[in-house]
Parts: structure tokens; C-alpha cells; sequence
């Protein structure tokens, strides 16, 4: 069995604003994550 190398079909480019998008659902949920930690301390 032979390992060759697939051109750009496993990561298709996305564009820029989808990026930024998810990036900030990600550090959305992060925070919204951490505030649920601390309301069952206080």
C-alpha cells in the first residue's frame, strides 16, 4: 500500500471572515464556559 500525497482535498480554503467567525464563537464558548465554572463557586 502507497501513501501519495492528496492536493488540497482533505482542507479546501475558506475564506478569511469564516475564519474570524469561528474564532470568536471559540472564544465566545471559551468565556461562557468559564462563567458557568464560576457560578457553581459563588
Amino acid at each position: 500500500m502507497t501513501n501519495q500525497p492528496v492536493e488540497n482535498e482533505a482542507a479546501p480554503l475558506r475564506p478569511i471572515s469564516f475564519e474570524r467567525f469561528a474564532g470568536m464563537c471559540a472564544v465566545l464558548s471559551g468565556v461562557a464556559g468559564f462563567l458557568y465554572a464560576i457560578s457553581f463557586v459563588s
